[in-house]
């Protein structure tokens, strides 16, 4: 193994910061809410397009997804300058909701990154 991907996997599994408990509930607020957000579009868009098109609740939603989600990247954006935490190429940051530890983690497809792990059932 290379030193560089050695030590690239290595940063990878360690924990890069923490948040405060404070910290960490806003951001699952703000998670949970865009993926309340993101269910109520999903049912929407099972309508017919001729109901949504002009739709006050569409319209809302489409807001309220936007305003959400940068809100929660706005999060991210604030903490990871606050706290310094490392960051990669290829990589996001998560959250363990639990500990309120960050760790950065290989992104594994194309998408843009979450950047938080579910919070604990």
């Amino acid at each position: 193994m290379h030193k560089e991907h050695k030590n690239s996997v290595e940063a990878v599994n360690k924990v890069v910061g923490t948040v405060t408990p404070e910290e960490r509930d806003e951001i699952m607020r703000l998670y949970e809410r865009k993926n309340s957000l993101k269910e109520l579009f999903s049912s929407l868009m099972c309508m017919p397009r001729e109901e949504v098109e002009g739709n006050f609740l569409y319209e809302k939603l489409v807001n309220d997804i936007t305003k959400t989600t940068s809100e929660f990247t706005a999060w991210w954006d604030n903490k990871s300058v606050k706290y310094k935490w490392k960051n990669m190429h290829g990589h996001s940051w998560q959250i363990d909701f639990k500990t309120c530890e960050i760790f950065l983690k290989t992104n594994t497809h194309n998408c843009q990154p979450m950047r938080e792990m579910p919070p604990p059932k």
